[in-house]
């Protein structure tokens, strides 16, 4: 018989999925100001203030090269514990 474990991890704190991203980008030498269209709305995503789209999180992916399912995952995990915490995204 095979025991399986599960994660019983949770975060006391709601970390935008946009730590990880731009961690990702200064690792590759990527400025933040490399956000063709709206460079401002952007920025806002990363610090979490709105959802990241499939669109978004595939020019995240196209600059950083990690995968579109890993940056919409760090933003379901994200409001996930926003939720959990009783908290909402800053303004």
């Amino acid at each position: 018989m095979t025991a399986t474990m599960e994660n019983e991890y949770e975060a006391g704190i709601a970390i935008p999925p946009g730590e990880t991203i731009l961690e990702a980008m200064l690792a590759r030498g990527i400025p933040a100001g490399a956000f063709g269209d709206d460079p401002q709305e952007a920025v806002d995503i990363l610090r979490g203030m709105y959802p990241i789209t499939s669109e978004y999180a595939q020019k995240f992916a196209d600059l950083t090269d990690l995968p579109v399912d890993f940056i919409m995952n760090l933003e379901r995990d994200y409001v996930e514990t926003l939720k959990r915490l009783g908290e909402e995204r800053p303004k």
